[in-house]
């Protein structure tokens, strides 16, 4: 599945995970991980660190409270 942005990948993962589109912090939050996340896998190919960028953001969300707990 290609989606055109982060904003698009963001919006699906989080419909997927949540049943609901994200807030603008988990946004703002999400944005800011990725970021920071690739930029200290300096020397990979760009493509490399925004996979595994992705892949680690994915992680910290199925590990979180909204998505392991119930209400």
């Amino acid at each position: 599945l290609k989606l055109p942005d982060d904003a698009a990948r963001l919006d699906r993962a989080t419909r997927l995970v949540y049943g609901r589109p994200p807030s603008q912090k988990e946004g703002d939050i999400a944005t800011r991980f990725l970021a920071e996340y690739a930029a200290e896998m300096g020397g990979a190919p760009s493509a490399d660190r925004t996979r595994t960028a992705w892949a680690a953001w994915l992680r910290v969300i199925l590990g979180s409270n909204g998505f392991v707990y119930v209400d």
